[in-house]
């Protein structure tokens, strides 16, 4: 007969990697306070796969979209998506499903900004408060690390060799550049006003009202680039090379066809409106 039985509760949780058989991995300065439901359910009788029920809230942490925390923080300085396209891990970022975290089994689906990527099983390790990869599917090198909650938007992975990755939860990489580069209200020097939101919704340029930001860069475009269009059609959309320094905003005309592409005359120049931001 399947016995239930409860083998932890707890209050607080403190998400740490690091036991003797793991001396090289370091642990997060930075823990979760709290989380509640931290009650884990386990079953001798099945299979590890099958013995844990995580809660929602370590769910919740560890579940979503990621993505490269180093090429992020770099885009938020230097606001240029070009420039910051060398970054630290080899990911651009990965994607965590709730299903498979609730059994404490499931992958990392690993992508990087261009094509190709890897995949990660990894499992939670009660003990150590975290889960833990035993190395790449489908890899001839087997690659070791811990997924540490660093806090409630960043996540760092361990490796035995002492270094790490950090990477930061957002809802998708297309909304979070917006966000970062062009979100707000501008004005030109007549007064008129465009805008920009993190949905892509774009104000000001006629009868174009989406916009996308260029991050895989290639067939000719070796530099910042933003897709200017109606309703996100390519059939119809305007390039422009964009430079922004503090609250200005500059669009420089793209002209050619792939892969025979120029940067042409500035079309706009743009002053964020500090006092009708949104």
């Amino acid at each position: 007969m399947k016995r239930n039985f409860l083998i932890l509760l707890i209050s607080l949780l403190i998400i740490t990697c690091s036991k003797p058989s793991k001396q090289n991995i370091k642990t997060s300065e930075t823990r979760i306070d709290s989380v509640n439901e931290t009650t884990i359910i386990s079953n001798p009788e099945k299979t590890a796969a099958e013995s844990i029920k995580l809660p929602d809230s370590i769910v919740e942490l560890y579940s979503g979209y990621w993505l490269n925390n180093d090429f992020l923080t770099q885009i938020e300085i230097n606001k240029s998506v070009f420039d910051s396209k060398e970054y630290d891990g080899e990911l651009f970022g990965f994607e965590l499903d709730k299903t498979g975290l609730k059994t404490g089994e499931t992958k990392v689906y690993g992508f990087t900004s261009h094509e190709g990527g890897y995949v990660i099983p990894i499992r939670w390790i009660d003990e150590f408060r975290c889960f833990t990869s035993t190395g790449f599917e489908d890899e001839i090198s087997s690659i070791k690390m811990d997924v540490v909650i660093d806090s409630t938007n960043i996540i760092e992975f361990q490796f035995e060799d002492g270094t790490s990755e950090f990477y930061r939860k957002v809802s998708d990489q297309d909304s979070e550049l917006r966000k970062i580069l062009f979100k707000g209200i501008y004005e030109d020097s007549l007064a008129n006003k465009y805008s920009f939101n993190t949905d892509g919704d774009i104000s000001g340029f006629g009868g174009k009202n989406h916009y996308t930001v260029l991050y895989d860069f290639g067939e000719g475009l070796y530099y910042d680039v933003i897709f200017i269009s109606e309703n996100g059609n390519q059939a119809n959309e305007d390039l422009y090379h964009y430079r922004i320094n503090q609250d200005s905003l500059l669009l420089y005309e793209i002209k050619g066809e792939v892969p025979e592409y120029k940067i042409g005359e500035l079309k706009y120049k743009l002053v964020k409106s500090k006092s009708l931001q949104q």
